[in-house]
């Protein structure tokens, strides 16, 4: 690897951590100062299938939720498979006009 392709990729990546790093120190000092308050979710996020399994059956939710789609999805699978092996095979008997 050569100098200036090593470059392109280390210069960008240690901005990439001084930006970072620079934008973490005012979040810090509310936390230490214990000044930081955090906003409610948007109403909307109740809606959504891992957040609402956690809302309802706290953190096991998040267990059940990962296992109903991961059935669900192997049904599909299934239910896929055996439908396309379901269709009769039809042997050209000569050429096609």
């Amino acid at each position: 690897m050569t100098l200036s392709a090593l470059l392109i990729i280390i210069i960008p990546g240690v901005q990439l951590a001084v930006s970072s790093v620079d934008g973490l120190k005012p979040l810090n000092t509310k936390l230490v100062n214990g000044d930081f308050k955090a906003p409610p979710p948007p109403e909307g996020v109740g809606n959504l299938p891992f957040i609402d399994g956690f809302i309802s059956f706290g953190f096991l939710g998040l267990f059940i939720g990962a296992f109903i789609l991961s059935v669900g999805y192997k049904v599909l699978e299934v239910w896929l498979q055996e439908d396309t092996q379901s269709f009769p095979v039809v042997e050209a008997s000569g050429p096609v006009d």
